[in-house]
C-alpha cells in the first residue's frame, strides 16, 4: 500500500501533466483568437443580401450554407458564404446580413456576429482554459 508521500507525489505529477496539457490546448485558442482580432481590427463593414444557399452533402445529411453578396467601400460586388450551415434555410430571399470583409481580399468575409467572427476562439479557449484551471487546483491541493 503507497504511503502518502508517494500519493502526494503522484497527485502532483498529474496536476503538471494535467496543466500542461491545458497549456497546450491554448495555443490554437490564443492563435484563433490573434487571427479573429487582426480581421477584425482591419476588416470593413458592408451589408450583404441573402442570395440563396450552398447545398452540401455531410455526415450530418444536407446542410445548407447561406450566400450573400455585398459591396465593398470601392465598389467593387463580392460575395460570402458562410462557413456554418443548418439542416433547414433560415434567410428568406432578400434578407440583410452585416458582413465584415478583408479591404485587401473581400473574398475573406465573415458574418458580423459573435460567431461569425469568434467561433474557433469561443470553441477553443474555454476547455483550454477549464483544463489549465484544473491543472492549477490539482497543483494547489
Amino acid at each position: 500500500m503507497p504511503d502518502d508521500n508517494q500519493h502526494h507525489v503522484s497527485v502532483r505529477r498529474g496536476g503538471h501533466i494535467v496543466l500542461i496539457i491545458g497549456l497546450l490546448l491554448l495555443v490554437p485558442g490564443i492563435v484563433a483568437f490573434g487571427h479573429s482580432l487582426g480581421f477584425a481590427m482591419q476588416a470593413q463593414r458592408a451589408e450583404g443580401i441573402f442570395e440563396g444557399a450552398i447545398e452540401r452533402n455531410t455526415s450530418y445529411g444536407v446542410m445548407y450554407y447561406p450566400k450573400f453578396t455585398f459591396r465593398t467601400t470601392d465598389g467593387r460586388e463580392a460575395s460570402f458564404t458562410s462557413g456554418i450551415g443548418s439542416t433547414s434555410q433560415v434567410y428568406a430571399p432578400g434578407s440583410r446580413l452585416a458582413i465584415l470583409y478583408d479591404p485587401a481580399h473581400p473574398d475573406h468575409a465573415r458574418a458580423d456576429s459573435l460567431f461569425g467572427v469568434w467561433l474557433p476562439s469561443v470553441i477553443l479557449l474555454p476547455p483550454a482554459f477549464l483544463v489549465v484551471l484544473i491543472g492549477t487546483v490539482i497543483l494547489l491541493r
